[in-house]
């Protein structure tokens, strides 16, 4: 899960045909509200504030693979059950509302259906999604939303790696490199990823922490999208990924956030301990 900005080798000319690729498979997903499957009529159940449990079990129980996956998450090492989840109205409440829509929009975008994902996807995505959380609470964004901001920010890369999985395996070699990946794809995947949630009724909070994740942390950026960079600045620091002049910025940054460093190693140790059982959850 490096996260540095260097290319490992050249990249490809973009008059090499891989945007028509990446066009066709965007066209194709802003398309599906025309015609919904059930995991895009869950996403959309449960942003409905009329929904209840029970709405959203009926629908999820539509779609046998989804159903399978929410049981065995709920059922996960992360949650620590004492009694097993035998039932999708029980995984919900385990859940909540808006994990259950991030898996249904990971879902919606294939990430569960055998095509390749750039490489430790679930690990970064479980690692970003326990940190979020855990730090939702000093932005006063819900603990769930900040999981599924964890979850969904870099489903761009999921989309690009897709349409084109050799040319994403050369400009990921040494982690992301958004100006790599507008010269060769057209789009950053923040953008890609924005532009999905937007045609899927993400709100616009959600979507532009999502398309600003990768911006300069500043105290004028929205709750939900410092809750996310801080987030995921904390999740490379518990797994050691960056530099000792990364590390340093890291640490001056999330200070002027008000986290002192005693308060990030608290973090971090509980961040390694969990997201291991959720990434296995994910994956499987």
């Amino acid at each position: 899960m490096e996260r540095v900005t260097s290319l490992a080798r050249p990249v490809r000319s973009a008059a090499v045909p891989a945007r028509p690729s990446l066009a066709k498979l965007m066209a194709d997903i802003e398309a599906m509200p025309s015609h919904p499957s059930v995991p895009l009529r869950i996403l959309w159940l449960a942003d409905d504030p009329r929904s209840s449990s029970s709405d959203l079990a009926k629908a999820v129980e539509l779609d046998p693979a989804l159903t399978a996956r929410l049981l065995r998450m709920s059922n996960s090492a992360y949650y620590s059950l004492r009694t097993p989840v035998t039932n999708v109205s029980r995984a919900i409440t385990v859940l909540g509302f808006s994990t259950v829509r991030s898996m249904a929009a990971a879902a919606t975008a294939g990430l569960d259906d055998g095509s390749e994902l750039p490489a430790g996807f679930w690990d970064h995505a479980a690692a970003t999604a326990n940190a979020t959380q855990l730090v939702a609470p000093r932005y006063m964004v819900p603990g769930g939303d900040g999981f599924a901001l964890g979850l969904l920010h870099d489903l761009g890369t999921a989309l690009l790696c897709r349409a084109d999985p050799e040319q994403w395996e050369i400009i990921s070699a040494n982690g992301e490199n958004p100006e790599a990946e507008r010269e060769v794809y057209g789009l950053t995947h923040p953008e890609v990823a924005a532009r999905i949630f937007e045609v899927w009724r993400f709100s616009p909070e959600f979507t532009n922490a999502v398309a600003r994740h990768h911006w300069r942390l500043t105290a004028r950026e929205e709750p939900m999208t410092r809750c996310l960079i801080v987030g995921e600045t904390i999740a490379a620091i518990a797994f050691e990924q960056l530099d000792e002049e990364a590390l340093a910025e890291a640490h001056e940054t999330l200070q002027a956030e008000g986290f002192q460093p005693e308060h990030v190693a608290r973090i971090a140790a509980r961040v390694v301990e969990e997201a291991a059982s959720l990434a296995a959850a994910l994956e499987s």
